[in-house]
């Protein structure tokens, strides 16, 4: 048997504290398991769509759908009050993040259409290239000047990477695409 880590044990007991005194600790942390159980609930219903359980067509698709649109939304008010730099950055993600559940959404009712399953692709290596630049302009390593969250030439230059992010994803698919059908 396994035992709890004391870390684990301190969240549980502030969740007690929260409800009791009415007020939060850590949120941030029981909005990443939101989207964890989300995530993981789809998880669950793509795996038992091809296994010998008889689940409606779609219903992972929609549970991917849910999950994308759960994680939009969070982090949609996550990035409430933040300098316009960091809000910024934080809403293109969001534009990743609902594009991406759009058309999980639309692959319910339009299953497996090779644009939609190839454009989800691409916004998924967005999504996962974006969250190495978020990190990147919020924390800089290795001694590099932090980025004015302030100036208007930052965010813009930041809006036309979100732009090369997505050509990079599409790129790399076309890559993928030519080596496996040519």
């Amino acid at each position: 048997m396994t035992s709890l880590h004391p870390k684990k044990v301190i969240y549980m007991l502030d969740f007690v504290e929260c409800v009791e005194e009415h007020k939060w600790n850590y949120l941030h942390i029981w909005q990443h398991s939101t989207m964890y159980l989300f995530f993981g609930m789809a998880a669950v219903v793509g795996l038992l769509t091809v296994s010998q359980f008889r689940i409606p067509l779609g219903l992972d698709r929609l549970m991917l759908s849910l999950a994308l649109f759960n994680e939009g939304i969070i982090l949609y008010f996550h990035i409430a009050q933040r300098p316009p730099l960091d809000y910024h950055i934080h809403f293109m993600m969001n534009f990743a993040i609902f594009s991406t559940a759009f058309c999980s959404l639309f692959e319910v009712f339009f299953r497996d259409h090779p644009i939609l399953e190839l454009f989800r692709a691409s916004m998924f290596l967005t999504q996962g290239s974006w969250k190495w630049q978020i990190a990147f302009v919020l924390f800089p390593r290795w001694g590099a000047p932090s980025w004015d969250q302030n100036d208007h030439a930052n965010i813009k230059f930041i809006t036309m990477c979100f732009s090369w992010h997505y050509a990079a994803a599409v790129l790399l698919m076309s890559i993928i695409y030519s080596i496996i059908y040519w």
